[in-house]
């Protein structure tokens, strides 16, 4: 299995679980880029938690992206070719935008349907 399926097939793990400890660690993993379809079921998983994750969003554009950087050392938050650019760690204002879009979509209601994640998560 590729490293993205594996990603992807991790997340989808997330999907029902909603203790506050899980929605802590999925909320945590914001900080970190994903990848390409792994960041499309994070969010799609992101907008079906809705109400209940957005507080912990909320709070990580607040509190910026500490975890990743602290787990991982300071190199990734620098762009890797490898990521296409992208670094591993989100940088804050990266993190900042990434969690307003989301929580923005929580707000507006969207929704994100069963066949729409089978159709990302393939």
């Amino acid at each position: 299995m590729d490293d993205s399926k594996y990603v992807i097939n991790q997340l989808l793990r997330f999907d029902s679980m909603d203790s506050p400890q899980a929605l802590g660690v999925f909320a945590s993993l914001s900080g970190y880029y994903l990848g390409g379809r792994a960041e499309q079921v994070y969010r799609c998983l992101t907008l079906r938690k809705g109400k209940a994750i957005e507080p912990l969003l909320a709070e990580g554009a607040r509190s910026g992206n500490l975890e990743c950087v602290r787990e991982l050392g300071q190199e990734f938050a620098s762009p890797s070719s490898a990521l296409d650019g992208r670094a591993l760690c989100r940088g804050t204002q990266d993190q900042t935008a990434f969690l307003a879009g989301l929580v923005a979509e929580i707000d507006s209601g969207r929704m994100c349907s069963n066949d729409e994640l089978a159709a990302i998560g393939r």
